[in-house]
């Protein structure tokens, strides 16, 4: 199970704690090994989406409320 972020900086970041990024027009889409600390969300303009498997209906809907 992964932590799911929106990433709406512009930028590639890097963090031991990034499994995979996928690059979108607009944002990136962040999966990752554990959660983020509240002033790395805020610094990063990050969104937390959920934690679980990107196919379970709760990040499903989440993701697609942005577009993705």
């Amino acid at each position: 199970m992964h932590y799911y972020y929106i990433q709406l900086s512009v930028g590639i970041l890097r963090h031991k704690n990034i499994r995979q990024a996928e690059l979108k027009p607009k944002h990136t889409l962040l999966e990752c090994y554990g959660q983020f600390s509240d002033e790395y969300i805020d610094r990063h303009r990050l969104i937390y989406v959920g934690h679980g498997w990107k196919s379970d209906p709760h990040i499903v809907e989440r993701l697609r409320r942005y577009g993705m």
